[in-house]
């Protein structure tokens, strides 16, 4: 996450976002990146919800987009 372009800031945000919890180490780490780019205020967060197969569920359904952490 810490990789996107200025240019992809605006495409990132045009998305509702199925968000972990607050307190998850995934959403820490996005809260911190969007924060230094001035981004929080204009994401677009759709439910702030636990457990990673409801996450899943929720993007399989249509309701928005999640996130991933990248794999080894």
């Amino acid at each position: 996450m810490t990789s996107l372009a200025p240019p992809l800031d605006k495409a990132f945000c045009s998305f509702p976002l199925i968000l972990p919890e607050p307190d998850a180490g995934i959403r820490k780490g996005l809260d911190e990146v969007v924060r230094s780019r001035s981004l929080l205020n204009k994401l677009d967060i759709a439910p702030e919800i636990g457990g990673w197969p409801t996450i899943l569920a929720y993007v399989r359904d249509g309701f928005g987009v999640g996130l991933s952490v990248k794999g080894p």
